[in-house]
C-alpha cells in the first residue's frame, strides 16, 4: 500500500513540533526562521524537499521527478529555489552528465556521430561534449541547499547525527521495532551556541576523515599548517558524547598524519588535546620512544593512579618506559593454545566454518557466534535495567540504548539494580526460564547489545552456560558495554547440558591474537570456563 502524499512531510513536521515543544531554549533565531520559511512553502514544494532529502544527490533531474502530491515538479522546484531551499544547476557539464546512456546514444545519432555499441558512459559523454550540435536542450537540475539547519534539527531531535528521517520509515513499515520507553527529552546542551559548536566539530571531523584516507605515501603532501589549525579547532570538548567521540577520533587521526610527517611535537600536542585512554597510551609510547622517559613515566604513573578504564590500568601496569613497550607475559600463563592441521584449503569456506564442521561431526552443537553471546546474555538478563527511564537516558523514540551507555556513568547510575540482578543470576534465581521469558516478550525489538533471533539455539546456549558464568560474562559487559561487540571467541560449543560449553578462538595462518581477544579468553578462564586458542595450519 503506497504511503499518503504527505507522509514524509508529516514526519518532518513532527520533528519541528518536537523541537519547539522540548528544546525551545536551544532554538536560535536562524533555525527558527528556517523552519518558518519552510512551513510557508507551497505544499508540493515541501513534499518535494523531504523526498529529495532522503535521496542521494546532489543533483536531481526535474523531468524525472514523480512523487504523489507533486503534480508540477517544475513549479515545486522553482519554489524551492526561490525560497532558498534549493538552486537550479546552470552548469552545462553537470546537466550533460545527468543524461542516461540511451539518451546519450540518441543525441549522438542526431549529431551524426557514430557510437560504438558497447561504449562506456565516459566515452559517450566525451563524444557528445565535442559534438556541440548534438546537445539540444539539456535537462533542468535541482540541487537541495538545506545548509546546516537540517543537521541542527537532527541534533536537537535525535541528540546526535547518527540518525535521520529514515528512522520513521523503517519503524512504520515494521523493519525495526523500537523498545517502548518513557522519554525524558533533555539534551546535554545549555545554549544554542553549543549546538552550533557541535555541528562545527562534526564538519571538521568529516574533513579530517577525508585527509586520513590519503594514501600513506602522500601523507607528506598534507599541509602541516592545515593539520595544526584543525588541532586548534578541535581542542574544545563537547557536552554531547557522540560529538565528543568524533572529536577525539579526529584528533587521533591528525596525530597519525603528523607522525607520518615526522612531526613528533605536533603529534604529541594532538594526542594531549584528544585526552582519551587510547590517546594517552599513544602519547606514553611516543614520549618513551623519543627518549623523554621522565615525561613518559609521569604520564604512566598518572594513568596508574587514576585509570579511565580497565584497559588503561593494564597498560599502565605493564608498560616499561625504558624499553618503550609492554613487558612480555610470563610463559605458560594466560591463554592456552592448541594446534590443528587441516588437509587442503577451501576457497568457499572460512577456517572457522571448517573447524566448526569438525566439532559438529563429533556430535557437538557448535555455533559461530563471535561477539553475539555476551550481548545476548546481557540484553536478556538486564533488559529492564538497560531501558529503565532514568533522567536524560532516553530523549527520543528511536534509541537502541540509553544515552550514557558507553559513558562512565552507565554502571554508576544503575549500580544497585545491576548488583541485585547479578546476584540473582549467579544464584539461579534469575534462571534460564527468566532469560527465555524476556526473549519471548522482546524478540524483534532493537537493542544496542543484541540482534540475534534464533530462539532454539538461544535456549541450548543458556542451558549450557552455568549460572555463575552467565553472571560473570554479564558483569564484564556491565563494566565495559563496548566489550560485548569485540574480541569474544569465534566458536561456542554448547550441547544444552548444564556446564557443557567451551569457547574457541580460531586463528588461521598469519592471524595474530588481538588484545581484546586475549582479555576475553583470560576473563572466561578466570570465571571457570574452558576457553582456548586453536591455531590452524594447512
Amino acid at each position: 500500500m503506497p504511503a499518503p502524499a504527505d507522509y514524509y512531510t508529516r514526519n518532518l513536521a513532527h520533528m519541528f513540533a518536537w523541537v519547539r515543544r522540548h528544546h525551545a531554549r536551544l532554538l536560535d533565531a536562524r533555525l527558527a526562521r528556517w523552519m518558518e520559511r519552510f512551513e510557508g512553502l507551497p505544499e508540493p514544494a515541501r513534499h518535494l524537499f523531504v523526498r529529495l532529502l532522503l535521496r542521494r544527490g546532489p543533483d536531481f533531474r526535474i523531468d524525472r521527478i514523480a512523487y504523489p502530491g507533486v503534480d508540477d515538479a517544475r513549479s515545486a522546484a522553482l519554489a524551492l529555489a526561490l525560497g532558498g531551499f534549493g538552486a537550479l544547476v546552470t552548469d552545462p557539464g553537470r546537466r550533460l552528465e545527468s543524461l542516461r546512456v540511451p539518451e546519450l546514444k540518441a543525441r549522438l545519432r542526431v549529431a551524426g556521430v557514430p557510437a560504438p555499441p558497447r561504449a562506456r558512459r565516459t566515452d559517450l559523454l566525451e563524444a557528445l561534449a565535442s559534438a556541440v550540435a548534438g546537445h539540444g536542450a539539456l535537462p533542468l537540475l535541482l540541487r537541495l541547499t538545506p545548509g546546516e539547519e537540517i543537521d541542527c534539527l537532527r541534533m536537537l531531535y535525535f541528540g546526535s547525527l547518527r540518525q535521520d528521517l529514515v528512522e520513521f520509515i523503517v519503524a512504520d513499515v515494521g523493519a525495526l521495532r523500537w523498545p517502548q520507553v518513557t522519554l525524558d527529552p533533555s539534551l546535554p546542551f545549555e545554549t544554542p551556541a553549543q549546538v552550533r559548536s557541535a555541528l562545527r566539530l562534526h564538519r571538521l571531523a568529516d574533513l579530517v576523515s577525508e585527509l586520513h584516507h590519503v594514501p600513506r605515501e602522500h601523507a607528506s603532501a598534507v599541509d602541516p599548517r592545515l593539520l595544526d589549525g584543525l588541532t586548534d579547532a578541535l581542542s574544545a570538548s563537547s557536552p554531547c558524547s557522540h560529538t565528543e567521540g568524533r572529536r577525539a577520533r579526529a584528533l587521533l587521526r591528525i596525530a597519525a598524519l603528523q607522525g607520518r610527517q615526522g612531526r613528533r611535537c605536533a603529534q604529541l600536542r594532538a594526542l594531549r588535546r584528544a585526552g582519551t585512554p587510547a590517546a594517552r597510551e599513544r602519547a606514553c609510547r611516543l614520549l618513551a620512544g623519543n627518549g623523554r622517559r621522565r615525561a613518559a613515566e609521569r604520564l604512566r604513573s598518572a594513568m596508574l593512579r587514576a585509570p579511565a578504564d580497565a584497559r588503561e590500568a593494564r597498560f599502565a601496569e605493564r608498560f616499561d618506559v625504558h624499553a618503550g613497550r609492554c613487558r612480555p607475559r610470563r610463559r605458560g600463563c594466560g591463554v592456552p593454545v592448541r594446534r590443528l592441521r587441516l588437509a587442503g584449503r577451501s576457497a568457499d569456506m572460512r577456517v572457522e566454518a571448517r573447524v566448526a564442521a569438525l566439532f559438529a561431526a563429533a556430535g557437538n552443537r557448535v555455533l559461530h557466534m563471535e561477539n553475539r553471546l555476551p550481548g545476548m546474555l546481557f540484553a536478556l538478563g538486564f533488559w529492564d535495567v538497560v531501558f529503565s527511564p532514568l533522567p536524560g537516558a532516553f530523549v527520543q523514540p528511536f534509541q537502541a540504548g540509553p544515552t550514557d551507555l558507553h559513558g562512565p556513568s552507565f554502571r554508576a547510575r544503575r549500580r544497585e539494580a545491576i548488583a541485585t540482578r547479578l546476584a540473582d543470576i549467579a544464584a539461579d534465581r534469575f534462571g534460564v526460564d527468566a532469560f527465555l521469558e524476556v526473549l519471548d516478550r522482546e524478540q524483534g525489538r532493537v537493542n544496542a547489545f543484541w540482534g540475534w533471533q534464533d530462539t532454539a539455539h538461544a535456549e541450548a546456549l543458556l542451558r549450557s552456560v552455568p549460572a555463575s558464568l552467565r553472571a560473570g560474562i554479564c558483569d564484564v559487559v556491565a563494566a565495559e558495554p563496548g566489550r560485548a561487540r569485540a574480541g569474544f571467541p569465534d566458536l561456542v560449543v554448547g550441547n544444552g547440558e548444564p556446564g557443557c560449553c567451551a569457547f574457541i578462538e580460531v586463528k588461521g595462518p598469519g592471524d595474530q591474537l588481538r588484545e581484546d581477544q586475549r582479555r576475553w579468553i583470560e576473563d572466561l578462564r578466570r570465571l571457570g570456563a574452558r576457553a582456548e586458542v586453536l591455531e590452524v595450519r594447512w
